[in-house]
């Protein structure tokens, strides 16, 4: 199984900035105030916040996204989407924030929030099988995952940039939960109507296996965009000028 992600939006890397004033600083390691800040971040980041290198997110604009799911698997994929849109990453809100401490350098966070529904939409085409159905087809891709449970485990570094230390995620790893995921593909073989209803019902009908049998991949793109977005307001601004001075470790 392949994957490969391109992001549009958010592949420039930020120069230094100064922590906006109107933001409330925390102690290091606060896991209640971080989650504050954090939320807070997010409530007023969806069109963007210069000031902490965040690009407009929701819509976040990605240029392609590439699943391979092939061998001896029941589902048996190849899924490119091209110039399309993830929607919904502004309703996140964490609910646990683990680290953030003084000391950072090979140190390891975990996250964990929740997203009601997160919404993949734009030029798809597809083609293989799923269980022992034929699949092919090109149009516009609807994949709607509803109630996510996220948690995301974080390994991060020390990087020097003219003469200022920031923080950047080194590596990186995704669990999640969810409810339900809804698959809409347009256009399945040519436009013919029966068969893309047919195929569609299949899908929807049987989502937990083929969510089970692709989510891997599509779990580690997505921490991947989480991962590129952290990177972006930590690399804007010196890790230490985010936090009270003199505060605990």
């Amino acid at each position: 199984m392949r994957v490969v992600v391109i992001l549009i939006s958010i592949c420039k890397i930020a120069h230094a900035s100064i922590f906006p004033a109107d933001q409330e600083k925390c102690q290091y390691g606060d896991s209640k105030c971080i989650i504050r800040v954090a939320n807070n971040v997010i409530s007023k980041a969806s069109q963007g916040y210069p000031e902490l290198g965040l690009p407009v997110f929701d819509p976040l604009k990605l240029r392609s996204l590439d699943i391979e799911q092939g061998g001896n698997s029941p589902v048996n994929l190849k899924i490119h989407l091209r110039n399309f849109e993830l929607i919904g990453l502004s309703n996140t809100k964490f609910i646990s924030i683990q680290g953030f401490n003084k000391d950072y350098d090979n140190a390891r966070m975990e996250l964990k929030f929740n997203i009601p529904s997160w919404q993949i939409f734009g030029p798809y085409k597809i083609d293989g099988r799923v269980l022992i159905l034929p699949v092919a087809g090109n149009g516009i891709a609807n994949l709607t995952s509803y109630n996510n449970e996220i948690t995301m485990k974080l390994l991060t570094k020390k990087v020097i940039k003219q003469g200022k230390e920031y923080m950047q995620i080194e590596k990186s790893r995704l669990v999640y939960v969810t409810d339900r995921v809804a698959f809409d593909f347009t256009n399945l073989f040519n436009g013919n109507k029966l068969l893309s209803e047919t195929t569609n019902r299949f899908f929807n009908e049987n989502w937990k296996q083929i969510h089970e049998e692709i989510k891997p991949k599509l779990y580690e793109a997505i921490a991947s965009i989480y991962e590129s977005l952290i990177n972006k307001v930590f690399a804007a601004i010196p890790y230490d000028d985010m936090f009270i001075q003199g505060g605990s470790a």
